[in-house]
């Protein structure tokens, strides 16, 4: 705690190995989440900003206990995570957009998901790090 200088939580050191599990695991999850219907993944990412919501006050406080920062500040923080949540949610993915559409020309933006398919996946920096 920065305002008293006073340890108020440990957190274990992850090995080499265990990064490395992590982000595998990762990257073994991410095409399950890819595929799922955008709607699914809004549903997903509304309920996290609600369970970010109703929790403020905890996270708030170990925000503050962490970085020193005044409470309103840390309330602030937490509850942007919510909002990106909520406006990452809220993204209408467009897979097929007319950008010109005249006699003489027809210009058509197609969007697929990272990798190829038909799903797109919003890349959204929710809370600056991840997205459910």
């Amino acid at each position: 705690n920065p305002a008293t200088g006073a340890v108020f939580a440990h957190a274990p050191e992850c090995t080499q190995k265990q990064l490395d599990e992590a982000v595998k695991a990762a990257k073994m999850a991410f095409p399950k989440w890819a595929a799922l219907e955008p709607k699914k993944r809004s549903e997903y990412m509304l309920g996290g900003a609600e369970k970010v919501q109703a929790n403020l006050e905890e996270l708030a406080k170990l925000l503050t206990q962490e970085q020193g920062k005044p409470l309103a500040h840390a309330k602030g923080e937490i509850m942007g995570i919510a909002m990106y949540l909520k406006h990452f949610a809220g993204q209408k993915l467009e897979f097929e957009k007319v950008i010109k559409d005249t006699k003489k020309e027809r210009v058509i933006q197609r969007r697929g998901a990272p990798g190829g398919g038909k799903k797109a996946s919003p890349a959204p920096a929710v809370a600056s790090t991840a997205a459910p």
